[in-house]
């Protein structure tokens, strides 16, 4: 669970400076973010959903980021 907190830490502070910039529109930050993809990914299919969960409270900007590339997905 480490490896994937570090992950989401990582995800949650890039969100963060995005978020520091202005850039709050999903396509701006899809395209800013496109280089995490791998580590969400990882973070997705190696965790149960309780572990997600935990993620997506201690890092909102984790749990944003995955939130508007799962609604991508959807789409």
């Amino acid at each position: 669970m480490n490896e994937f907190r570090r992950l989401a830490a990582k995800l949650d502070q890039h969100m963060q400076q995005l978020s520091a910039q202005g850039v709050n529109d999903a396509h701006a930050i899809i395209n800013r973010m496109m280089g995490y993809v791998p580590d969400l990914h990882k973070i997705w299919v190696g965790t149960s959903d309780d572990q997600l969960m935990a993620l997506s409270h201690e890092f909102p900007g984790f749990y944003r980021y995955a939130l508007i590339m799962e609604e991508v997905s959807e789409a």
